[in-house]
């Protein structure tokens, strides 16, 4: 799974939390809007693709190393001044794996983020094997504080490369996978 949470945990959200980057606005323009407050807890429901593959067969097998469907997240989110810290607290109930630490990112004045995130995993999957996982995440994401409560959407994309064994091992498949983010702030 994974998106907005900008993440990509070993289930998978993983884009959202995965590793903000910087968007901004830029200047010294006191008549600009200042930045917007949306420091809070988010309920947030992540949608994630099928993976496609190539090998188009290495989809399936893969997949729980991917995870696609949708699942309920819940989002911490703190903020001082434009710096945003993004805490995934919940994944369909259960807390998250340790790989699913605090990221931070940048918010600019009309609310937008975008994220950037690369990491590597090494799945065991039942029946396949054990595979190096490099992961690559990209997630556009905006707030929307014009109504109440805030509201968040984002979408994103990961590259996942499989290498069977260790990391110098031939590319077995490269996958990847869209996803989709909406939320609700239900408390500041």
């Amino acid at each position: 799974t994974g998106d907005i949470w900008l993440l990509r945990p070993k289930h998978s959200p993983a884009i959202f939390l995965a590793s903000l980057g910087v968007v901004g606005c830029g200047g010294d323009d006191v008549t600009a809007p200042s930045i917007p407050v949306v420091s809070g807890v988010y309920d947030v429901t992540e949608v994630n693709e099928p993976p496609r593959c190539d090998p188009a067969s290495a989809a399936e097998p893969l997949d729980p190393a991917m995870g696609h469907g949708t699942f309920q997240l819940v989002l911490q989110v703190d903020q001082q001044g434009e710096q945003l810290t993004m805490i995934l607290v919940e994944i369909n109930g259960h807390p998250p794996n340790g790989a699913n630490g605090p990221r931070t990112a940048t918010i600019d004045r009309g609310g937008a983020i975008h994220v950037e995130a690369h990491e590597t995993d090494q799945p065991t999957i039942f029946g396949v094997g054990t595979f190096v996982q490099e992961i690559s995440s990209s997630l556009d994401g905006q707030f929307d504080t014009k109504g109440q409560p805030i509201r968040f959407s984002s979408t994103s994309e990961t590259t996942f490369v499989f290498r069977a064994g260790n990391s110098s091992a031939p590319v077995f498949a490269t996958c990847t996978q869209s996803g989709t983010d909406t939320g609700t702030r239900r408390s500041s």
